[in-house]
């Protein structure tokens, strides 16, 4: 996953690893982080912020997902360089990184292009995997808010999730519950000191360390 890890990257990475490790694959999953968003707080037990070992990269592959350039995978970079590398995403670039390369920005998520990588080995995805690309499909399409005409496609997709055992009102749950307090009145401070430009088309504002330790506001 890349660092600053969204759940699209995190959810991609996830499924995947499970599905290869049902196909008889050895997987370990790594970011540099960190984990600053609420809805990825739970995921971070499963990744190693650590440097990859010998173990790890004998023999192996490395597949990055929902990035498409070397400088964002992290201190990671420099350690993958005389490994093979595949690219996953949905970001359209104009990159040639990576000996073998994925990238379809028609999706609205790289959760979603995992989805059609299962279906093309004739599986289905479990239901723990289901749940995981739908969060990611979720967090990118802004609960699909940012889907536009003519992506009946991707929709259909994700009903294809909830068929497997996703949840849209647990997903929902995930991304938007368990605000604190804390975090709330930091947002407040935000929205304050907010500034209108282009007749209200940008809007600028900002926050620092020292509001989160006088706020103790540790999510958003």
């Amino acid at each position: 996953a890349h660092k600053q890890p969204d759940a699209d990257t995190l959810c991609s990475a996830i499924a995947l690893d499970s599905f290869l490790s049902r196909k008889g694959k050895r997987t370990t999953l790594h970011t540099a982080g960190p984990f600053t968003r609420v809805e990825t707080m739970h995921l971070q037990d499963k990744f190693s912020l650590e440097s990859l070992t010998l173990n790890d990269t004998k023999d192996a592959i490395v597949i990055i997902l929902d990035c498409g350039s070397p400088d964002r995978v992290g201190f990671f970079e420099h350690e993958i360089e005389k490994l093979p590398v595949m690219i996953i995403d949905h970001h359209a670039t104009e990159s040639e990184y990576g000996d073998y390369s994925w990238v379809d920005p028609t999706y609205p998520a790289t959760t979603l292009m995992v989805q059609d990588l299962i279906f093309y080995f004739d599986e289905t995805p479990t239901e723990y995997e289901a749940e995981t690309m739908f969060l990611g499909f979720c967090t990118d399409t802004g609960f699909f808010r940012h889907l536009d005409k003519g992506t009946h496609t991707s929709i259909e997709s994700a009903a294809q999730l909830v068929k497997f055992g996703a949840s849209p009102k647990d997903t929902f749950s995930i991304i938007n519950g368990g605000k604190t307090l804390s975090s709330r009145k930091l947002l407040g401070r935000i929205l304050e000191r907010s500034e209108s430009f282009y007749d209200g088309k940008v809007i600028i504002s900002w926050e620092d360390l020292s509001d989160r330790e006088e706020l103790k506001a540790i999510d958003r």
